[in-house]
């Protein structure tokens, strides 16, 4: 029994691997060390910003093939969806912006999901971007779990809780994200092709 939860253990973390992407995975390396017989190759990663909402690097070397920082997917030039209505709804840059304040809170925000990965510790993960939000701040792409069902390209609103500052261990950290949200997908990839 003992072995078949330490499968178990590295199913879930190979699946959380797939899905989670580094901050530094579309930035250029900052430092590597080359191995030598029997010694991990090492690498440092970039944070887009610290949690004081400042530029920062981070410094900490990371073994091969272990990511760090906040996960996002690379700025999707293109995107410009309508923000959500009501008193607590934001934008995605808002929600980075404000997610010390938010945190615990419940947030509506609108957005055009640009990454689905289905199944990971029992949620969907969505990646959703509205247009808001600079590259360079890393402040354009907010992730999502939610047992609800969305495809790559649909638009979609999301209600859900924000959570600041989120470690799930191995290396992945969000400085943001909404959990257990509740999705209504309002145009499927087609239709928002159309009116692109």
């Amino acid at each position: 029994m003992a072995s078949f939860s330490k499968i178990l253990s590295l199913a879930v973390f190979a699946g959380i691997s797939l899905f989670l992407l580094p901050a530094c995975s579309h930035e250029p390396q900052k430092e590597q060390k080359a191995s030598s017989a029997g010694t991990a190759e090492k690498k440092t990663c970039e944070f887009a910003k610290t949690k004081e909402g400042n530029p920062g690097v981070s410094k900490t070397p990371v073994p091969e093939g272990m990511s760090t920082g906040s996960p996002r997917l690379p700025f999707k030039a293109g995107i410009s969806v309508e923000k959500a209505q009501g008193a607590n709804a934001h934008t995605v840059s808002e929600i980075h912006g404000q997610r010390f304040d938010l945190d615990g809170h419940e947030v509506v925000v609108r957005g055009e999901v640009v990454k689905v990965s289905t199944g990971i510790m029992g949620k969907n993960w969505l990646h959703i971007q509205d247009g808001s939000g600079k590259e360079d701040a890393g402040d354009y792409d907010l992730t999502v779990t939610t047992l609800d069902e969305a495809s790559h390209g649909d638009i979609v609103l999301v209600t859900g809780k924000v959570t600041a500052e989120k470690d799930f261990g191995h290396g992945y950290r969000y400085d943001v994200i909404i959990e257990d949200a509740k999705i209504v997908r309002e145009k499927g990839k087609e239709e928002n092709k159309k009116t692109s």
